[in-house]
Order: C-alpha cells, then structure tokens, then sequence
C-alpha cells in the first residue's frame, strides 16, 4: 500500500516541470490538507458504528462530491 508521500511524489511528477518551487510547497501543503481531510472524514465514518451499507453510501456520497468537483472545473 502506498503512503501520500508516494502518492505526492506521484502528483508532483505530473505538474508543469517550470512551475515554481512556491508553487510546489502550496500544491504540498494542499495535497497533505487534503489527505488529512480524507482521514477526518474515514475516522469519523468508523467511529459511528453504521453498518457497512451506511458507511458504503457515506463514501459514495464522497466519491460523488468529488466528481461533481472536478467535472466544474
């Protein structure tokens, strides 16, 4: 299983290679942001003791979320 340090070095990998190294330390701090927000979001499904469907829902519902984010861009 990857860490987000692999999976930042992957999205650093994708990104402009002339962007600017502030950029690289904003997109960093945001990409952590992120994971972190994810994990937040993850503990507080396990902490509610909902069944697995609840929970399958909940993520969907996430998934979603996402996608409707990246499809304004």
């Amino acid at each position: 299983m990857n860490t987000v340090q692999v999976e930042w070095e992957s999205f650093r990998r994708a990104m402009d290679p002339d962007v600017s190294i502030e950029q690289v330390q904003e997109m960093k701090i945001a990409f952590y942001g992120g994971a972190a927000s994810v994990l937040t979001l993850l503990s507080g499904i396990s902490q509610c003791n909902v069944s697995l469907d609840a929970g399958a829902h909940v993520l969907e519902g996430l998934w979603d979320e996402c996608r409707h984010f990246a499809e304004s861009l």
